[in-house]
């Protein structure tokens, strides 16, 4: 039975705790060629925030 203060996913299940987050960015990391991740982490926020300069619309 679940705590009543667990944090949920969006599917009702336990949310994944941080170690789950991080080892899936590592596998990520290994698996994504150098340029797509530099577009994912770099570029994007930086066009959204910089070039469009406002967070919301650059997401748009």
């Amino acid at each position: 039975m679940l705590k009543s203060n667990e944090p949920l996913s969006l599917a009702g299940t336990p949310a994944a705790p941080p170690l789950g987050y991080y080892s899936w960015m590592l596998g990520q990391a290994a698996r994504e060629p150098l340029y797509v991740m530099a577009v994912i982490y770099i570029f994007f926020p930086y066009f959204s925030n910089v070039v469009v300069g406002d967070p919301v619309r650059g997401q748009t």
